[in-house]
């Protein structure tokens, strides 16, 4: 779990900041917001994020319909997505509009699980934390140990997803459950 303890409310047009007004809690100690938004379908619309740094995930996804959720990776950037689904990479503007989050900001695309008009949505956003947090990529090997992977720290928990093929799940491992 996330501790995200410090209120967030941002009025994007009293503020200046997005486009946009969200909601929510932030703890940017540890690199992690939980923002709340209401789309309003347009490209390139903006929510204010509270983190104070670029985020290098988002995991986003309405809360008004059934519909998959939305990944932002700063390693893959803007322009690609991933679901939560076996799905690999896909590149389009519909989620991102093909820009990468700033130190205040998400851009969103047009796509309905993302930016629907009045649609409410929720996003988890994390940026790396020295000593905390880590996100990145590699490039399997191949070998029954695999690459290492230097993370500065021993992780509690980690996600890995293969991007680069349809038909590859999510891989969820944590320190407090065996295997």
């Amino acid at each position: 779990n996330w501790k995200a303890g410090t209120a967030f409310s941002n009025d994007a047009s009293a503020t200046g900041v997005g486009s946009i007004d969200s909601a929510g809690s932030v703890n940017t100690d540890v690199g992690f917001g939980i923002i709340s938004y209401t789309g309003n379908g347009s490209n390139g619309a903006t929510v204010a994020h509270g983190l104070g740094v670029s985020p290098d995930m988002i995991i986003a996804k309405t809360r008004d319909s059934a519909e998959n959720w939305q990944v932002f990776h700063s390693a893959l950037g803007g322009t690609k997505r991933l679901y939560f689904l076996t799905n690999a990479e896909a590149d389009t503007a519909e989620a991102w509009n093909d820009t990468n989050p700033s130190a205040t900001v998400i851009t969103l695309g047009t796509s309905s699980l993302i930016n629907k008009d009045d649609d409410k949505y929720i996003a988890y956003c994390f940026a790396d934390v020295e000593g905390y947090s880590k996100f990145g990529t590699y490039i399997g090997d191949a070998s029954g140990n695999g690459p290492f992977i230097y993370t500065g720290f021993r992780p509690a928990f980690t996600i890995i997803k293969r991007v680069n093929d349809d038909g590859e799940s999510w891989i969820m491992q944590d320190s407090a459950r065996s295997p």
